[in-house]
Protein backbone atom coordinates (compact mmCIF):
# COMPACT_ATOMS: atom_id res chain seq x y z
CA UNK A 1 0.00 0.00 0.00
CA UNK A 2 1.50 3.84 -0.41
CA UNK A 3 0.21 5.37 1.92
CA UNK A 4 2.85 7.50 2.78
CA UNK A 5 3.12 8.45 -0.93
CA UNK A 6 2.49 11.50 -2.75
CA UNK A 7 1.11 10.93 -6.50
CA UNK A 8 1.75 13.69 -9.36
CA UNK A 9 -0.24 12.85 -12.46
CA UNK A 10 0.78 15.09 -15.77
CA UNK A 11 -1.84 15.17 -18.15
CA UNK A 12 -2.99 16.83 -21.28
CA UNK A 13 -6.91 17.42 -20.14
CA UNK A 14 -8.80 17.31 -16.76
CA UNK A 15 -12.15 17.15 -17.62
CA UNK A 16 -14.85 14.95 -16.43
CA UNK A 17 -17.15 15.81 -19.70
CA UNK A 18 -14.60 15.01 -22.29
CA UNK A 19 -15.84 11.95 -24.34
CA UNK A 20 -12.19 10.87 -24.18
CA UNK A 21 -10.35 11.38 -21.09
CA UNK A 22 -13.30 11.95 -19.03
CA UNK A 23 -12.37 8.50 -17.43
CA UNK A 24 -9.40 9.78 -15.90
CA UNK A 25 -11.42 11.33 -13.36
CA UNK A 26 -12.80 8.35 -12.11
CA UNK A 27 -9.08 7.14 -11.75
CA UNK A 28 -7.98 10.14 -9.94
CA UNK A 29 -10.27 9.89 -7.56
CA UNK A 30 -9.47 5.65 -6.84
CA UNK A 31 -5.75 7.07 -6.70
CA UNK A 32 -7.07 9.88 -3.93
CA UNK A 33 -8.31 6.72 -1.81
CA UNK A 34 -5.02 5.40 -1.20
CA UNK A 35 -2.49 8.34 -1.24
CA UNK A 36 -2.36 10.92 1.30
CA UNK A 37 -2.58 13.76 -2.10
CA UNK A 38 -2.70 13.87 -5.45
CA UNK A 39 -1.26 16.70 -7.18
CA UNK A 40 -2.57 17.26 -11.47
CA UNK A 41 -0.87 19.15 -13.96
CA UNK A 42 -2.61 18.98 -17.07
CA UNK A 43 -2.80 21.65 -19.92
CA UNK A 44 -6.83 22.47 -19.89
CA UNK A 45 -8.57 22.16 -17.09
CA UNK A 46 -12.52 21.59 -17.16
CA UNK A 47 -15.04 19.72 -14.69
CA UNK A 48 -13.91 17.99 -12.22
CA UNK A 49 -15.62 16.38 -8.98
CA UNK A 50 -12.41 15.05 -7.26
CA UNK A 51 -11.73 15.14 -3.14
CA UNK A 52 -10.42 17.60 -0.96
CA UNK A 53 -7.33 15.78 -1.30
CA UNK A 54 -5.79 16.54 -4.98
CA UNK A 55 -5.33 19.55 -6.46
CA UNK A 56 -5.58 20.20 -10.48
CA UNK A 57 -2.81 22.76 -11.79
CA UNK A 58 -3.41 23.97 -15.13
CA UNK A 59 -0.80 25.91 -18.02
CA UNK A 60 -3.79 27.49 -19.08
CA UNK A 61 -4.90 26.45 -22.45
CA UNK A 62 -8.54 26.96 -21.17
CA UNK A 63 -7.89 30.59 -21.05
CA UNK A 64 -6.44 30.76 -24.66
CA UNK A 65 -2.73 31.04 -24.24
CA UNK A 66 -0.69 30.01 -27.70
CA UNK A 67 2.28 28.11 -28.07
CA UNK A 68 4.11 31.16 -28.31
CA UNK A 69 2.95 32.58 -24.68
CA UNK A 70 4.03 29.06 -23.44
CA UNK A 71 7.88 29.85 -24.10
CA UNK A 72 8.11 33.07 -22.72
CA UNK A 73 5.98 32.35 -19.41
Amino acid sequence: MMKNWNLLIVTQKMDKDDPILGFFNSWVKEFAKIVPFVTIICLKKGKSDLPDNTKVLSLGKEDGISKAKYINL
